[in-house]
């Protein structure tokens, strides 16, 4: 939101140029300003800079994160085009951009009811200049909305009846059909992959209208092009798929064999007793179990096997909680890191330009990287060492485990920056330190 109320989160120009312009299918350049979820301003133009505009907006009173690119779109349906590379970003104009921001489509139409615009968003990562259209073109032949042209991009590209006849090779309904069959592979790529959704809808429909403007060559090669590219994507997806079964069956059988092998000093033992011969029996079978992949069977065995060998070894370390702490702590690691670095940005903001303050900010600065430097992986690293551990090998693996989360547990409680950074007045919603206390607690204690 703006400091004050005299600017509004939504200008009258944005407005005349979303339903004067956009919804008509006039591609125009945009900026969000926003910060986490929250949405401070629209701003919606044809020509100039971004960093004019966005520099006007924070002059208006806006604060918060910035992601630009081009809005397009038809009737209700709008698509926010972002960049997916910095070749993109260049081609829009684009100095620095927001890969993937965190706001929803939801949000956005939420954003933009509240100032009485009923428009249905859709928010598009563009990987390929060629897709792009000029936001600053007074083309009054704009192409159709994207999010709804997929459904009759191939029926409009047919030619009419004075078109066709022109076309002596029948060129033209040749790709309008070649384009119609591309369709259900098209919705199938999307199924499986909707983050290209917006690539792949804005393509189609610019085939469809080089059909229909009878660039007929420069449409035959797109659509060779597109249907290799649709191919591709099918083929990666397919692989990905096998990929992931072959890897969750790999580490199905690395389980039970890491947990056989747990078992060897309780199984070696166990052999020079009276169940001896049924834990030989158990062992084998889990071995056979395995090799012939059966690994929900191999698991039942290998329950059975443990409960003969009775009671393990005493470990004081609860596995379950130490994964789940180590995973929570990476968590809040990367958590710090990112608000350390936001809280850089926020000082830059305030303070730069100022003579009299520029020693004291680059002496910030330098502690803040110094502070980001510190919250290093090692931690993380010596948790997985000790959950992947044989249970001979784990008590050693705890010991160095625990002098590491020693030195992190004594810097977070002694820094000094640490100890104010929580609700500071720069950031009053920062919350940085109690949140690294909590997780290393949590490791203190399954450590324990």
């Amino acid at each position: 939101m703006a400091k004050d109320n005299e600017a509004s989160a939504i200008s009258s120009e944005t407005i005349d140029t979303l339903d004067g312009q956009v919804k008509k299918g006039k591609p125009r350049k945009f900026f969000l300003m926003f910060k986490g979820t929250t949405i401070n301003t629209l701003v919606v133009f044809k020509k100039g800079a971004f960093q004019a505009k966005i520099l006007q907006a924070k002059k208006d009173g806006f604060k918060g994160d910035v992601c630009c690119g081009i809005v397009t779109g038809s009737g209700k349906n709008l698509i926010f085009q972002l960049p997916g590379n910095s070749e993109v970003a260049t081609a829009m104009a684009i100095d620095n951009w927001t890969e993937n921001p965190e706001i929803k489509p939801s949000k956005l139409r939420e954003f933009l009811s509240e100032s009485g615009l009923e428009f249905k968003p859709e928010f598009s990562i563009v990987t390929n200049v060629a897709n792009l259209q000029n936001p600053e073109s007074d083309d009054e032949d704009a192409p159709p909305d994207q999010a709804g042209a997929a459904a009759t991009a191939a029926e409009a590209a047919t030619p009419n009846q004075g078109a066709a006849e022109a076309d002596d090779s029948g060129l033209t309904t040749k790709l309008a059909e070649a384009l119609k069959r591309l369709r259900p592979l098209m919705d199938k790529v999307i199924e499986s992959n909707p983050s290209r959704k917006g690539e792949l809808l804005a393509t189609f429909t610019q085939v469809a209208g080089e059909i229909k403007s009878q660039q007929l060559e420069q449409a035959k090669q797109k659509i060779t092009d597109f249907a290799i590219l649709l191919k591709s994507l099918i083929s990666n997806a397919k692989a990905s798929e096998d990929i992931g079964k072959n890897q969750e069956q790999s580490d199905d059988k690395n389980g039970l064999l890491k947990r056989l092998k747990e078992l060897s000093p309780r199984i070696s033992d166990a052999l020079s007793g009276p169940n001896a011969a049924r834990v030989q029996e158990l062992v084998g079978q889990v071995k056979t179990l395995v090799k012939d992949a059966n690994f929900s069977s191999a698991s039942q065995v290998l329950d059975e096997l443990e409960a003969l060998l009775g009671k393990p070894i005493s470990d004081s370390i609860s596995l379950v909680a130490l994964g789940k702490a180590r995973l929570e702590w990476n968590a809040a690691r990367q958590h710090a890191i990112s608000e350390l670095r936001r809280l850089k940005e926020i000082l830059r903001e305030v303070y730069e330009g100022d003579a009299e303050e520029e020693a004291a900010l680059n002496n910030s600065f330098q502690r803040l990287d110094s502070m980001i430097e510190q919250m290093t992986e090692e931690l993380g690293d010596s948790l997985d060492d000790v959950l992947n551990a044989d249970l001979a090998q784990r008590p050693a693996l705890a010991k160095l485990a625990k002098a590491i989360l020693s030195r992190f547990t004594n810097f977070v409680e002694s820094d000094e920056i640490m100890s104010v950074i929580d609700d500071n007045e720069y950031a009053p919603d920062m919350i940085v330190a109690q949140p690294l206390r909590d997780k290393l607690s949590d490791i203190s204690t399954a450590l324990a």
